[in-house]
């Protein structure tokens, strides 16, 4: 059966179709899916009363940090803030969910318990089936203990612009993680020599965030599994003309 990193080629939808609604929102998943996305990729953050929601940012410019306002707080101000809950019901079961711990050093609600984690895997195992999740984040060590809450789950390790794609990959190796998160930068230059250096580490390679259909297409025949953009229609239009 396909799983969210094979056989691809796939499109991410970024924060859903962040190009046509606000991110993370359900009109974004709704209109991802009318847009042809094979997943969604969200953001899963954590209220100061354990309630995880559905945003890209720490702050928020009504509420401050949204590690310190309790669910209702949240909602009463800014009522097109999902909880995952909400936004896993409305991705349909078809496609794929690309979920984002956020859960940066430095950042208001840095857990260094990686409880986080925990949680967000539990309402997944209840809400939705673990076979059509691929967790991510920027934190390697939540990516780790993702793991050892669930093992089967699949797993990719975020990396941004100073990490050097062999760094990346040899950190996801040895946590034996499933893919490797490029950003679009690591692959402008040589794409097949990225891409073949993370399958032979037993990784898939997912890049993000590539809106240019020209580029797209070049990473897909690179043997990039999957791409994350901003207008998943476009991506869609890619896949079909390849």
């Amino acid at each position: 059966m396909p799983t969210p990193l094979d056989p691809g080629p796939f499109i991410y939808a970024h924060r859903g179709d962040f190009a046509h609604a606000r991110g993370n929102s359900i009109e974004a998943f709704t209109l991802a899916a009318e847009a042809g996305a094979d997943g969604i990729e969200l953001d899963v953050r954590r209220t100061s009363d354990g309630r995880l929601i559905l945003a890209h940012d720490a702050s928020h410019p009504a509420l401050g940090p949204l590690s310190e306002r309790t669910y209702h707080e949240i909602r009463e101000a800014d009522p097109l803030i999902a909880t995952l809950a909400e936004g896993l019901a409305a991705i349909p079961g078809s496609m794929y969910v690309n979920g984002e711990i956020k859960n940066h050093r430095g950042e208001p609600g840095f857990d260094s318990s990686r409880g986080i984690v925990d949680q967000t895997i539990a309402e997944l195992e209840n809400r939705d089936d673990l076979k059509r999740i691929l967790l991510s984040s920027f934190d390697p060590s939540s990516v780790r203990r993702a793991g050892v809450v669930s093992p089967d789950v699949l797993r990719g390790l975020l990396v941004t612009d100073p990490t050097p794609d062999w760094v990346a990959i040899r950190w996801a190796k040895t946590a034996r993680h499933h893919a490797v998160h490029l950003p679009r930068t690591h692959l402008l230059k040589n794409p097949s020599r990225t891409v073949k250096r993370a399958n032979r580490a037993g990784l898939k390679v997912v890049v993000w965030t590539v809106d240019d259909p020209d580029e797209i297409a070049d990473l897909f025949q690179a043997g990039v599994v999957a791409v994350v953009t901003n207008d998943p229609a476009v991506g869609r239009a890619v896949i079909d003309a390849l």
